[in-house]
């Protein structure tokens, strides 16, 4: 049964573990389809794409919308399926929302644990106007070193994801996000109530995300 979920790529078109170069697609035309033969085996073989709610994990510098044909497995954090072919680039994705990604999640951070400290709070800020090209990035961390006497350690790695300058975009979306589920499930008692807690900030950090791919309401719902 065919199926839309969403396969990330590093900047050459190539998957980041498998190193499979992927037909790409031309304008309206989509890629030519990818089928893996022998048993389906996750993390081993078949090919491998994710639903909006398992994207946090597997976020790289070229996003697009795959169609999944014949058996497909969901595995939790990925699924497994026999063909694929990419069927539209989300050129919205790019260095620049990635940043702007971490941004919102590091800031997430801030609200709820130093919301009357301004030195996070103008890091983040001007991590986003750094993002955005308005600022140098020696501007940008300076106000990022401006915010180290604030301690609290959540607080820290959230500045730090969201400024790290010199690094990859994507794989900072990718330590803002989870810092920023892990703080948002810090104070919770109980397993229960963690998961409750961390599957909510995933929520949304799913949602925005859906934003900065460009995806239509049409293919959010189709990947979720």
């Amino acid at each position: 049964m065919n199926r839309l979920a969403l396969k990330f790529l590093d900047a050459d078109g190539r998957g980041s573990f498998s190193r499979f170069e992927w037909p790409l697609p031309r304008g309206d035309k989509p890629g030519k389809w990818a089928k893996a033969e022998g048993e389906l085996i996750p993390c081993r073989n078949g090919i491998h794409a994710c639903t909006l709610g398992q994207v946090l994990n597997w976020l790289n510098a070229r996003a697009y919308i795959i169609e999944l044909d014949g058996r497909i497995i969901d595995a939790g954090n990925k699924l497994v399926a026999r063909r694929g072919r990419l069927v539209r680039c989300l050129d919205k994705w790019d260095d620049t929302n990635a940043r702007l990604f971490a941004a919102d999640c590091g800031e997430r951070v801030l609200k709820r644990k130093c919301p009357h400290d301004d030195r996070p709070r103008k890091a983040i800020e001007a991590a986003r106007a750094y993002a955005r090209g308005k600022i140098t990035v020696a501007s940008a961390a300076a106000a990022a070193a401006a915010s180290a006497p604030c301690r609290d350690a959540s607080v820290i790695n959230a500045v730090a994801y969201a400024t790290a300058y010199a690094a990859g975009a994507h794989g900072n979306a990718v330590n803002a996000a989870t810092c920023a589920a892990t703080d948002a499930a810090a104070d919770t008692t109980t397993a229960s109530d963690y998961a409750v807690a961390y599957a909510s900030e995933r929520r949304w950090q799913g949602n925005r995300l859906a934003h900065y791919l460009g995806l239509t309401a049409t293919e959010k719902e189709a990947v979720s």
